[in-house]
């Protein structure tokens, strides 16, 4: 029971944190272009300041996960979040704005992204990619009940109101249910498959898998950091200026935001089932085949002059975009194990945040220069191609192969001497 309300916490904390900070902050650029007068490159800036300081924070957190209770240092991160977006909703120039949304990328990196799949490990250890995509769900019904609330909000109230109201579901709802419910992990709390090798997130256990000096030096991790650069710099940038390229191909805002609602829809619907595949049929196939679907998708959205063709292209990106997130955890126990899986996952959000930092920024300015998203999702759907490569070679080092066979063997003897 209690880790479902740990899984509950987390779903709250993707939706109401991760979700304005992450995936909603396009919507206010056409605001901020015309109220300010800055340009779409200008405003693109705040969302790059944001995430590369959350890419700053990843490897922070990965280590004071290790000496902190995991509420401490989401609960700061929140209380960072709200106030970098009080912030951002008060301020006019361009260097405060700016500041603004720097703090609000520090609170999103120590309570989102690397927390979550470390407290998922820890604390769900039979199907661990379904947790983790009920968790991410969290960010897909976000996007789906927040976009119009925030729609509405924009044309009715302005962007500034629109800002603010955001800071409230974090501080009256997942604050205190952050401070009530993550405390410390089982001490017991993660068993690896298939070898039955018991380790936790908790002092004084030993992990199996290899250490960072190692796994820096394998073929697995480069695979794993292309993925993560490559996977944010494609579908991360598409989805920041989704709601922007289509007011520039002709859509209205109402039908922009049905079409970013329906994303978050689908989203929702598609993460579980990613999570059951990846059980079932494993990280790598399945992560190769969604950034297939994902490049196919980006293409034909190029090509959505009718709602037709844009309802298939948003179907194919909503299933495809977040996989990522789910997977390469699971990929990174798999290939690399759990010894050092705090601090190597922090040192993959680096990659993962600079992909979702210079995206959107250079699509901002190729917009600028060019009028139109062409180049930039033509180069996005090159970028998937690159990460369905990636994924297929993402395979186990042998010296973890031989790691994991010792470790059997060492199992099977003790078992042995004790009969």
């Amino acid at each position: 029971m209690r880790s479902w309300l740990v899984g509950v916490t987390l779903f709250l904390l993707m939706a109401l944190v991760a979700t304005p900070g992450f995936n909603l902050v396009g919507v206010f650029f056409p605001a901020l272009t015309r109220d300010l007068g800055w340009s779409m490159a200008r405003a693109s800036s705040l969302f790059t300041a944001m995430v590369l300081a959350a890419a700053m924070t990843s490897p922070v957190v990965g280590r004071l996960l290790e000496i902190s209770e995991a509420r401490s240092v989401i609960g700061a991160g929140v209380l960072a979040s709200a106030l970098g977006f009080g912030l951002a909703g008060l301020v006019s120039s361009f260097l405060p704005m700016l500041g603004a949304y720097a703090l609000l990328g520090i609170g999103l990196g120590m309570s989102t992204y690397v927390p979550a799949p470390v407290l998922i490990s820890a604390w769900f250890t039979d199907r661990p990619a379904l947790a983790l995509g009920l968790v991410n769900a969290g960010q897909s019904i976000g996007i789906m009940v927040l976009t119009p609330a925030l729609t509405y909000l924009l044309a009715f109230w302005g962007w500034r109101t629109a800002i603010i109201t955001l800071t409230l579901p974090m501080l009256l709802v997942v604050l205190p249910l952050v401070l009530l419910t993550l405390k410390a992990a089982p001490i017991q709390c993660v068993l690896e498959s298939p070898v039955p090798m018991r380790s936790s997130f908790s002092a004084g256990v030993e992990y199996e898998g290899l250490d960072v000096s190692e796994a820096l030096k394998t073929f697995a991790f480069w695979m794993l950091v292309t993925i993560q650069l490559g996977s944010t710099l494609a579908g991360g940038t598409v989805f920041v200026h989704l709601f922007a390229f289509l007011i520039s191909v002709g859509y209205k805002t109402s039908g922009a935001g049905i079409a970013l609602s329906l994303v978050g829809g689908i989203s929702g619907v598609a993460a579980p089932m990613v999570g059951l595949v990846t059980d079932h049929v494993g990280a790598r196939k399945t992560l190769a085949f969604s950034f297939l679907i994902l490049g196919v998708a980006i293409l034909v959205l190029l090509e959505a002059h009718s709602v037709t063709t844009l309802f298939i292209s948003i179907v194919l990106f909503s299933v495809s975009v977040g996989a990522n997130m789910i997977i390469v955890p699971i990929l990174l126990n798999d290939t690399l194990g759990l010894k050092c899986f705090r601090l190597l996952f922090g040192i993959l959000e680096v990659p993962f945040f600079l992909g979702v930092a210079l995206g959107p920024l250079i699509a901002g300015w190729l917009f600028d220069f060019t009028g139109s998203y062409t180049i930039t999702f033509r180069s996005c759907a090159v970028a998937c191609g690159v990460c369905l490569m990636a994924s297929l070679y993402c395979t186990r080092p042998e010296q973890h192969s031989k790691a994991r066979a010792n470790a059997a063997l060492e199992i099977g003897t003790r078992s042995l001497s004790e009969k």
